[in-house]
């Protein structure tokens, strides 16, 4: 793995949070750990991206072209959605998803994970 210093950027509703942290991008394999110690994995697997989340929640979503199904965990309860990404780009310098939230065929939520290389 090849560390690096990369900036996250990750936005929904009306929440922005922004930081600079360490990360290993290597190839389709990107891993960091946030601000509260969260594992981050974001796996490029074909023409999809999948994305897992591990510390006080468990994420497990998977982005791709339609939609697709996405596992939150938190203190024993797990709640599934649907994905409906609406961008999707991965590079070895940037990261950028852009998708909603979908319970019962209405939007839960918006919003855009943006990760770019700094070093």
């Amino acid at each position: 793995m090849k560390k690096t210093q990369i900036e996250v950027t990750i936005s929904y509703d009306k929440t922005n949070e922004v930081f600079e942290t360490n990360a290993e991008w290597q190839d389709a394999l990107l891993t960091f750990k946030d601000s509260k110690n969260a594992h981050h994995m974001f796996m490029l697997m074909g023409d999809s991206i999948r994305f897992v989340k591990k510390g006080e929640v468990y994420l497990d979503f998977t982005f791709q072209e339609g939609l697709s199904e996405g596992i939150y965990r938190m203190d024993g309860y797990t709640i599934t959605f649907d994905i409906k990404t609406h961008q999707l780009f991965f590079t070895d310098q940037v990261l950028d998803i852009h998708y909603v939230l979908i319970q019962d065929q209405q939007i839960i939520s918006k919003h855009t994970i943006k990760i770019k290389r700094i070093t």
